[in-house]
């Protein structure tokens, strides 16, 4: 199946290998003001997700991680944890 691929592929486009994706996002260089702003997001709202950063300023998540890894900080996890509710039975409040 692979072979046949590969010459359906090079009789169709004249190349052996497939295109790669266009994902719509720009390829650049991160740059000082890039950074600055990602840096001033994290702080208006450290909640934020790298995911979300990063398609908001239309690039790379991995750029926005990599920024916040060289600054020491760390991506915001809201970890849910189970707690006592008012009307949990107060049994499950005492030893």
């Amino acid at each position: 199946m692979t072979f046949t691929a590969v010459v359906r592929r090079l009789r169709e486009t004249g190349r052996f290998a497939a295109r790669t994706a266009d994902y719509g996002r720009n390829c650049f260089v991160r740059t000082a003001d890039i950074e600055e702003e990602i840096l001033a997001r994290v702080e208006a709202d450290p909640e934020l997700s790298t995911r979300r950063i990063g398609a908001e300023m239309e690039i790379s998540k991995d750029v926005v991680h990599r920024t916040l890894k060289e600054q020491l900080l760390h991506p915001y996890h809201k970890t849910p944890v189970q707690d006592l509710l008012i009307h949990d039975p107060g049994s499950h409040l005492h030893n």
